[in-house]
């Protein structure tokens, strides 16, 4: 069941998007990388951030509701590899936000 704005009793319309961070200091120098795609893995949206700190890039995630039994694997992905990665389901407002 989709979930609805009760005040107005219409549906909440989610956008999928995927979120790519990368932190490779000898490419980028010490910060993270963030790039949002939509849905279809090949659609840039909006433009590339960067963040000196990891806990700009968890307060995305925060915003965004990210299911925090994922938190272990995205964070991991970081650690041992330099790239996390996933899937977020934005408000209306926030995809737009995003797109410019």
């Amino acid at each position: 069941m989709q979930p609805t704005n009760l005040i107005l009793m219409q549906p909440v319309v989610r956008h999928r998007v995927y979120v790519h961070v990368t932190h490779a200091p000898h490419q980028y120098g010490e910060h993270f990388t963030v790039r949002y795609l939509e849905e279809d893995l090949k659609t840039p949206l909006g433009r590339m951030y960067r963040y000196t700190r990891i806990d700009q890039v968890r307060e995305i995630l925060k915003r965004a509701d990210y299911a925090p039994e994922q938190w272990g694997k995205f964070e991991e992905g970081l650690r041992c590899r330099g790239v996390g990665a996933c899937y977020l389901d934005l408000k209306s407002e926030q995809y737009k936000k995003l797109k410019r």
